[in-house]
């Protein structure tokens, strides 16, 4: 069976990305953990198998270079998913970030086409620096928007006013989850539950497309074989 094999930076992404497969890609069915890593992710259709692996950030990727050999023969792909960041972080910012990965995997032997290249997507969009929690924001669904646009800007404003440091994206989506789902949010292994509840996504907004866009090629080039 062919193998689809998504390295990504961390847990939180991983389970993203189980999130969405359950959202949009109803031909596949979660089958527990891969071989490789115990924070992975794997899911199967009746063709080919995903896995999601976290790599532990993208300073770590040199060490992910075997989980792109395709040891059994059987065909594998593999695509990488990242953070963009902010250009104020070490090779942050789309270009640079993309640049230092492309370089980093450019010894890879891949069998995914063209040989020896590998595709890769960069949160939030592919296209604007930023990090998962920013897409998180972006599909938010309106019954929920208020306690971002008026809840969170009234506290990130009165912190500034009374001398605290801005909070950070990822403290604000964490916030945000647990302002829906109450204290009880976060699960054994400190991932938020809220990630795998759908009620907290609009699955279906235009701000999904380019990462389903991207999955979905990346199936497509593996089921057909070329």
């Amino acid at each position: 069976m062919k193998t689809v094999r998504f390295l990504v930076e961390g847990k939180k992404d991983a389970c993203f990305i189980r999130a969405l497969f359950a959202a949009r890609f109803p031909g596949f069915t979660e089958f527990g953990v891969p071989e490789s890593s115990v924070d992975g992710v794997l899911l199967r259709s009746e063709v080919m198998s995903v896995e999601v692996i976290p790599v532990g950030g993208y300073t770590k990727l040199d060490r992910a270079k075997s989980s792109a050999e395709d040891k059994n023969g059987d065909g594998l792909y593999v695509a990488l998913i990242f953070d963009a960041d902010e250009t104020g972080v070490e090779k942050g910012g789309v270009a640079d970030r993309t640049k230092f990965l492309k370089e980093a995997i450019s010894t890879w032997r891949l069998l995914a086409p063209p040989k020896n290249a590998i595709d890769i997507f960069l949160f939030p969009d592919n296209n604007r620096d930023g990090e998962l929690e920013n897409l998180l924001e972006d599909i938010v669904p309106q019954k929920y928007v208020s306690l971002i646009a008026e809840c969170w800007r009234r506290y990130e404003a009165c912190l500034e006013i009374h001398g605290g440091q801005k909070p950070s994206q990822k403290s604000k989506m964490n916030d945000y989850e647990a302002a829906v789902l109450g204290p009880s949010v976060w699960d054994r292994g400190g991932i938020m539950k809220g990630l795998l509840d759908p009620n907290l996504w609009d699955w279906n907004s235009p701000k999904v497309a380019p990462l389903f866009d991207f999955i979905s090629r990346q199936l497509s080039v593996a089921e057909v074989g070329t």
